[in-house]
């Protein structure tokens, strides 16, 4: 059996973008996926609602699971950062 979507107003959808910091908390409260969420969220930017940035959720702006950007994005551009372990100190993985 299939799920029943939730219909939430675009008024309360909106009214919680702007009350709460990221999309994960928005769709908490309004018992809604995340995925469902930032679609909506994306689809009102682009059609010209001024909503405010918002990450999908707290450590966004630093990354899933606080991953250091510039430390990566260093080791892509082919720099050396000093928390760059050498390939031999890398773990295996289990």
């Amino acid at each position: 059996m299939s799920e029943k979507r939730k219909n939430v107003k675009a008024e309360t959808f909106v009214k919680a973008i702007l009350e709460y910091e990221d999309l994960a908390e928005v769709a908490d409260i309004l018992d809604l996926t995340l995925d469902s969420v930032y679609q909506r969220y994306a689809t009102y930017r682009r059609n010209g609602v001024k909503l405010p940035d918002r990450p999908r959720h707290k450590d966004a702006r630093r990354g899933s699971k606080g991953l250091d950007l510039d430390a990566l994005n260093a080791l892509i551009a082919g720099g050396e950062t000093p928390e760059t372990p050498e390939p031999a100190e890398i773990p295996e993985a289990e």
